[in-house]
């Protein structure tokens, strides 16, 4: 499953593989469900805001 809402994506695993000019990410998290993408470039930025112990997430407000 894709995931849709990176607002509040909690990540759970994230892998890096060489692939001869570039690199395949794989990123595996959870929004209301888990999902999972894959990116295939030379390198890319991955902002996030907080870690609470085991996990980054995204947009995470504890507000909530």
């Amino acid at each position: 499953m894709n995931c849709a809402d990176f607002k509040s994506l909690e990540i759970l695993k994230f892998e890096r593989f060489e692939q001869e000019e570039t690199r395949l990410f794989k990123i595996f998290g959870a929004d209301d469900q888990f999902c999972g993408w894959e990116v295939r470039a030379g390198g890319f930025v991955l902002h996030w805001n907080e870690f609470t112990g085991d996990a980054w997430f995204v947009g995470w407000n504890e507000n909530k």
